[in-house]
């Protein structure tokens, strides 16, 4: 793991991560997380994964009728609905925690309950194409927010409540594998698994 990290502050320390997008090393952020394995403020596949990720969804929906998206499994958990509504609602609070994150020191940040948000039932209650319009609506809020970042903000901390202290860029890595999680179950819950 030092050896890691060795090889990783030299990536920073020899310019290679700004040089990559052209900026001057003085614009990368001072603060270098020792216990993740960032190697750039902002890695440039997120802002694709970002803008990207939901492009699957025509895939992934396949021609599931509205019973399809609305089954439960024998298990109980959520449809394939309920699963692309929850994508939604956490594309609110990712905008919301960001805003904490760019405005305050090292928020902390408790881990998000769709049972306990008073939100989530509205989410839950549209139509899948209304959900679908939301996503979209909100993703492109997303994108425009996370586009207009500074090397500075992306190395900015919010406090997760399970994993600790976390730069924005680690967060929006969290948000994107949440979120593939979310496609997965998606698919499988609209084809009947």
């Amino acid at each position: 793991m030092a050896d890691r990290r060795s090889a990783i502050a030299g990536k920073l320390s020899n310019f290679e991560a700004g040089h990559k997008r052209g900026l001057p090393s003085s614009s990368l952020p001072k603060y270098f997380p020792t216990n993740t394995s960032w190697l750039e403020p902002m890695n440039p596949s997120t802002l694709t994964r970002l803008g990207k990720q939901l492009d699957c969804l025509p895939e992934v929906l396949g021609s599931a009728t509205a019973d399809a998206m609305h089954n439960h499994p024998a298990s109980g958990k959520w449809s394939a609905h309920e699963n692309l509504a929850h994508l939604v609602r956490v594309q609110e609070v990712m905008l919301s925690r960001m805003e904490r994150i760019l405005g305050e020191d090292s928020p902390r940040l408790d881990r998000y309950e769709a049972q306990s948000d008073p939100e989530w039932p509205s989410r839950a209650a549209l139509s899948t194409d209304q959900v679908l319009d939301q996503l979209l609506a909100t993703r492109a809020r997303l994108i425009a927010k996370v586009e207009k970042l500074s090397p500075e903000e992306w190395g900015r901390i919010g406090v997760h409540g399970r994993m600790g202290a976390m730069p924005l860029a680690t967060w929006l890595e969290f948000f994107l594998v949440h979120e593939a999680h979310h496609l997965y179950m998606i698919f499988l819950r609209s084809r009947g698994a």
